[in-house]
Formats: structure tokens, C-alpha cells, sequence
């Protein structure tokens, strides 16, 4: 069926999100590197934050109490996420001729209340949807299928119409059961616009 409108995930899609880069690229000891991947990014209060249930100063303080980490530390590997965010390129590009080609895009993305107001005061990308789903704004997360049914209702899509692109394939698979089209991301294999437009069967699945 054709594709009306495309649905985008953010992190790991328009911008960069990989935890152990992030804290190789900001800790130097190994060992303190474990425990924030353990203590924070990887953790299931991370999922927390992401469905809005915790705030980040909330989410500081139980996590300082559970661990080795200071308070403040915390707070600080939440803003050094932040400073990594940063664009992929390729998918703005393929957002921009999106636009261009008149298909209307739109944000679903599992994301902090925090990181989606810094995200969406500093890319210019944002301009290009019209609409948003955020998980920490709704209290729901995918691959919930409630958060898709939910953006189709809130902006009338028909999701047989619609083509959702995320990084993770249990979130691909959420997008299908409720009769979206869908393609798993990978950077390495770029999107090819004049598929999405004509709906050839490669593009989706």
C-alpha cells in the first residue's frame, strides 16, 4: 500500500544514541565506565526516565542511593548525554526530501521529558514534523502498542499508510502488529526515498 506519511524514531535514527561510546568518550577509568552503563544508561530506571515516571533529579537521587555514584555525578553523565546527541546526516537528508516530496513526517520516540526539550530547542530537524508522540510525555513506551495506536489517533493516520522507521527490531515488530509498514534502520544501508514513495515491497518489512 502507498506510504502517506513516515514516522521517525530519534535516538539511534536522526541523532546519535550509543551508550558505550558515550562513556568511553567521557570516562577514562574502565571500572567507573561499567557502573554508569550499569547504574544509568543501562539500567531499568533509565526506561523510567524515558516514560516519564522519574524526573532526572529523582532518578539522581535513587540512583546515588543504589550505588557508588555521587549525586552530582549523575547529574552530570545526564548532561553529557545530552552533548552527544548529534546528527545523522543521512536521515535528515532523507526527512528533508520527505518534506520536499510533500509526504508529512512525523516524531514517535522513547525519550526523557529532559532530553526531548534539549533535542528539540537545538536541532532544526524538528521543524519538518508535524507532530510528535514522546514517551516521556505520554507515560506510555514502546513497543507498547499503545503508543502507536496512539499517534495515529492524535493525528488521524491510517497506519496501513504509514511507514515507521526505528533502530530496534522489537519496535519494528509493535509497529507491524498494529498495521504499520516499517523499516528497521540500519545507517550502513541508506533509505531510498523513491522506494518510500512507490512502496516497493524491498523497502518494507
Amino acid at each position: 500500500m502507498k506510504v502517506r506519511q513516515v514516522i521517525f524514531d530519534l535516538g539511534g535514527v536522526l541523532v546519535e544514541w550509543n551508550p558505550h561510546s558515550l562513556v568511553k568518550k567521557h570516562i577514562e577509568d574502565e571500572a567507573v565506565q561499567a557502573i554508569v552503563l550499569n547504574e544509568i544508561l543501562l539500567h531499568p530506571d533509565w526506561l523510567e526516565l524515558d516514560k516519564g515516571s522519574i524526573s532526572e533529579s529523582e532518578a539522581a537521587i535513587q540512583i546515588s542511593q543504589r550505588s557508588s555514584l555521587n549525586h552530582n555525578f549523575v547529574l552530570e553523565i545526564f548532561e553529557r548525554v545530552r552533548e552527544f546527541f548529534t546528527l545523522i546526516e543521512q536521515s535528515e537528508d532523507l526527512l528533508n526530501k520527505l518534506v520536499d516530496h510533500g509526504i508529512p513526517c512525523y516524531a514517535l520516540s522513547n525519550m526523557s521529558v529532559e532530553n526531548y526539550e534539549y533535542l528539540s530547542s537545538n536541532f532544526d530537524f524538528f521543524k519538518q514534523f508535524k507532530g510528535a508522540v514522546i514517551s516521556g510525555h505520554e507515560s506510555l513506551i514502546k513497543p507498547d502498542q499503545e503508543i502507536y495506536r496512539l499517534i495515529c489517533e492524535r493525528f488521524q493516520l491510517n497506519p496501513a499508510e504509514t511507514l515507521f522507521i526505528d533502530d530496534t527490531l522489537a519496535n519494528c515488530e509493535a509497529a507491524q502488529s498494529v498495521g504499520m509498514q516499517t523499516v528497521h534502520f540500519d545507517r550502513d544501508y541508506p533509505l531510498n526515498i523513491d522506494k518510500i514513495i512507490s512502496a516497493e515491497p524491498a523497502l518494507v518489512g
